[in-house]
């Protein structure tokens, strides 16, 4: 496996070029296989210009030297085909005449021929003009192919900016590499410790060694001659199977000072050395995903801290329970849903018994503590993700028991009782006969209607917590 990276705009190479020599003497044939055999060219030859055109539609040549006079179709007629079929229409064709009249050039240049050569032929001018017009071709097919990059490579930087999704943006850049460079193989690497890197992304080729998204590799940084820019620095995974891969180029990633990972692209074949345009293509795209992490690492912090933001706003700073804010916001949220499906939401009202008296005899450091203690006891009696436990005023819990019967939250308000009595916290001035902290705990459940509202059922809740407090605590009420 070869790292190759070329500096300079890649030159036309006459063995790289087919020519395609049209003239009904085979005398003036073979003085042209003459005189562009030397050089290099490839050649191949036609007697006609319909023959002409079964070699152009078969080779596709690079240049045609296209006779102007011919019996069966002269090479104003072959031109004139060739103009107007949109796959052979920028095929250079150079003109070969006796003709000295003007007429006769001014219409083969109108039919769309580049040039003209007459006969017999002046060998350095003959071998100048066909050089001449196969570099003009060569550039302006590379200009061509640099500018549709350039426009792939506008729409990956707009691909990469669309979204804040990091494994979204990784995943289409590879895919778009891959295309965009006809590569077999195109990862994204994290480093996870020195010389190891994990797969973060990969696209490759149908013959291309499949590699798992997360799969470890070690890589090894190696000098690089073309710059002493760490930028520049080329990077080899050790350990994979790299008989397929005869190019390969990587570009690391960095992260202010820190390299975050590598960009390997690999191809399997010799003759795609890579090229300082194609690697300038690479460094832009690196450079817009060094800024896409960084914005996907903010989007992801600030996430974070709104979450939290979100959860300090929702829960009780001392229980670490929903607090009465969201307690008021989910229990319409269920109201309006059970309205809907026509169901039953249940609602518990607990208070801690003699709480005051706790307070006045063990101090508020204690009183928190013990406030704690029930919120979490109460907290884990509720199994469901849609139940809720809330901290509803002071000494005060409230339980949201959507779709559940009242037979049901009568069991949930039993486990609660027996759950804070199971703390034996001591209250020795509690009025009781057992001097331990306990609850007394209201009651309601009602089935949402549209002639109903949700004050009805926390009216029943409280009524029925004011009825168990009233025949002596430590007990449960059922509002009615």
């Amino acid at each position: 496996m070869t790292v190759l990276l070329n500096s300079e705009v890649q030159l036309m190479k006459p063995e790289d070029c087919l020519l395609l020599v049209v003239d009904d003497n085979p005398d003036n044939l073979k003085v042209l296989r003459g005189l562009l055999s030397p050089p290099g060219y490839k050649l191949t030859f036609a007697m006609g210009g319909k023959q002409a055109l079964d070699r152009v539609k078969k080779a596709k040549p690079d240049l045609i030297l296209l006779d102007l006079m011919m019996p069966d179709m002269d090479g104003f007629q072959v031109c004139e085909w060739l103009k107007a079929d949109s796959e052979f229409k920028d095929i250079p064709l150079i003109f070969l005449t006796a003709s000295q009249e003007m007429d006769h050039l001014l219409q083969a240049f109108e039919k769309g021929a580049i040039d003209y050569l007459t006969k017999p032929f002046h060998p350095p001018e003959l071998l100048a003009r066909v050089k001449t017009h196969l570099e003009l071709k060569h550039l302006r097919e590379q200009s061509q192919r640099q500018a549709e990059k350039e426009l792939i490579l506008l729409k990956i930087i707009q691909g990469i900016h669309y979204s804040l999704n990091l494994e979204e943006i990784l995943t289409t850049t590879v895919f778009s590499i891959q295309g965009l460079f006809d590569a077999s193989r195109v990862m994204i690497c994290r480093c996870v410790s020195e010389g190891e890197y994990g797969i973060v992304a990969i696209a490759h080729s149908a013959n291309a060694k499949t590699l798992p998204i997360g799969e470890t590799v070690k890589i090894q940084p190696l000098a690089n001659p073309e710059s002493k820019d760490r930028q520049f620095e080329i990077y080899y995974p050790i350990g994979l199977d790299r008989k397929e891969v005869k190019t390969q180029l990587s570009v690391p990633i960095y992260q202010q000072n820190d390299l975050w990972g590598i960009l390997i692209v690999d191809r399997d074949d010799i003759s795609k050395a890579w090229n300082s345009p194609e690697y300038q293509i690479l460094v832009r795209i690196i450079e817009q995903i060094a800024i896409a992490i960084q914005q996907s690492q903010l989007y992801d912090a600030l996430q974070q801290a709104n979450q939290e933001l979100e959860r300090l706003v929702n829960v009780d700073a001392l229980t670490q329970v929903a607090n009465r804010r969201y307690f008021d916001r989910y229990l319409e949220q269920e109201w309006r849903r059970l309205l809907g499906e026509a169901l039953p939401l249940s609602l518990i009202l607990c208070d801690i018994d003699y709480f005051k008296q706790y307070n006045d005899t063990y101090g508020h450091i204690i009183g928190d503590r013990c406030l704690e203690q029930v919120a979490q006891a109460l907290s884990s009696i509720l199994k469901r993700p849609a139940d809720l436990i809330a901290r509803y005023g002071g000494e005060e819990f409230a339980a949201i028991l959507p779709n559940t019967p009242l037979k049901g939250a009568i069991t949930v308000a039993e486990y609660m009782q027996q759950a804070i009595g199971d703390l034996k916290i001591p209250h020795m001035a509690t009025k009781l006969p057992e001097p331990i902290v306990t609850i007394s705990l209201g009651i309601a459940c009602v089935t949402p209607t549209p002639h109903s509202h949700l004050i009805r059922l926390l009216d029943f809740a409280d009524r029925a917590l004011y009825e168990a407090k009233h025949k002596g605590r430590n007990r449960y009420a059922i509002g009615v």
